[in-house]
């Protein structure tokens, strides 16, 4: 079972039921209807092959609290091959896509240093350079080490 697997599986909302039945589609785009034009064969498979790629990120950021949500529901085997296939630009852009979105949570989660939110008097325009992000703990997204340990992390992931 893959990282995308994992995440459809485990939530609940009507458009998970989807994926199964797209992952059908592309294999075999005729399943259960009569197609009279070929070209509609292939809107039916990539059409599938969209909802397929593109499920588990619409499912990971409908959640609120990911982290907790998924804890301890990884294995590092999902997670190490997950992070081998973001890194893989080329041939895993919506993998490197999931990714981004994992990792801007994470960010946003665990903010690096706080912010003063108050109105001081004077400059309220006060200037940028005190405000601290995730660049300042770069993570790099061709790093496979530092990414595998980050979800592991994030996600509670313990044993094999």
């Amino acid at each position: 079972m893959t990282f995308e697997d994992v995440i459809v599986r485990s939530c609940d909302a009507k458009i998970a039921k989807l994926y199964p039945r797209a992952k059908k589609a592309i294999e075999k785009p005729d399943t259960g209807v009569k197609i009279l034009v070929k070209g509609a064969r292939y809107v039916i498979r990539d059409c599938a092959k969209m909802a397929v790629d593109y499920l588990p990120i619409l499912l990971y950021g409908t959640i609120a609290e990911p982290e907790k949500f998924f804890n301890k529901k990884f294995t590092k085997k999902n997670i190490r091959d997950f992070v081998i296939r973001s890194i893989d630009t080329e041939n895993g852009l919506v993998a490197h896509q999931l990714m981004v979105l994992i990792l801007d949570g994470i960010a946003i989660d665990n903010p690096t240093s706080s912010v003063n939110n108050e109105v001081m008097s004077g400059d309220i325009y006060e200037s940028y350079d005190s405000l601290v992000g995730i660049e300042d703990n770069e993570i790099d997204l061709t790093n496979e080490d530092q990414l595998v340990e980050l979800l592991i992390n994030t996600f509670g992931v313990k044993g094999k």
